[in-house]
């Protein structure tokens, strides 16, 4: 059965419609970090001991030349650990019974931040306190607790308030900051012991990834079925009227 002008004009309007609907495309740039391992203690009266390390990722911006920008997600998934604990000794020799005790408390901070186009960040922070108490003999009153922990730090950052056109170029990068802040500080020692609370067996991997959208530059053989579509369309406003 033939179909009537009216019904070939709609057919090739929707192919031209659905010519233009198809051309969306999506390209994703990866970059990926690794904070190694790091050992420090702070003893009684420093007040606190701390460890910074810094990196950066870079990602390629949008290229123009292959579309239209319509939106940019920028997400990443990470995983932490590390160890952390109190050691006390009793130093003071004396005869008889002695005793040691010793408190603290070691800290990390994780941060990843966008610094370029513009500001948008997330952080994990985390603590652990240690304690521990022993006696023992004049040459041998000592004590330790350790703990260990591990997570994962994954977020996708939030950013609305950034304008597309900031995404876009070929002559530099999109760059993001990771920072690691850890400290350790013992807070309580024996009044003859020596005390120290530990910060170690620290890493931190991390792989970021930023996600653009766009619409591609029609094809010639698009643009054909477009304007086929459009002739369509009016021919099928003048056979209804």
């Amino acid at each position: 059965m033939k179909l009537s002008s009216l019904k070939k004009a709609a057919l090739v309007a929707t192919l031209g419609l659905s010519a233009t609907a198809a051309n969306a495309g999506v390209i994703s740039y990866s970059d990926s970090w690794n904070f190694g391992s790091s050992t420090f203690y702070d003893t009684e009266g420093n007040g606190q001991n701390s460890r910074t390390e810094k990196d950066h990722l870079s990602f390629s911006r949008f290229d123009s030349s292959i579309g239209t920008l319509t939106g940019v997600s920028l997400s990443f998934d990470s995983n932490w650990n590390y160890r952390s604990g109190i050691y006390s000794k009793d130093v003071y020799n004396g005869w008889g019974k002695e005793y040691a005790y010793g408190s603290g408390k070691s800290s990390q901070s994780l941060l990843f931040s966008l610094y370029d186009p513009a500001s948008a960040q997330s952080t994990k922070y985390d603590v652990e306190y240690s304690s521990c108490s022993r006696r023992g003999n004049y040459s041998n009153a000592s004590c330790s607790n350790y703990e260990y922990n591990a997570g994962v730090f994954n977020g996708n950052l939030d950013l609305s308030g950034i304008n597309l056109n900031a995404w876009i170029g070929n002559t530099d990068d999109v760059n993001v900051l990771l920072q690691e802040y850890r400290t350790a500080q013992t807070i309580s020692c024996g009044g003859d012991d020596d005390c120290r609370q530990y910060s170690y067996i620290d890493h931190w991997t991390c792989n970021a990834t930023v996600t653009y959208t766009y619409s591609e530059i029609p094809e010639p053989g698009s643009l054909v079925l477009l304007a086929l579509g459009l002739a369509g369309l009016r021919a099928s406003r003048r056979l209804k009227a």
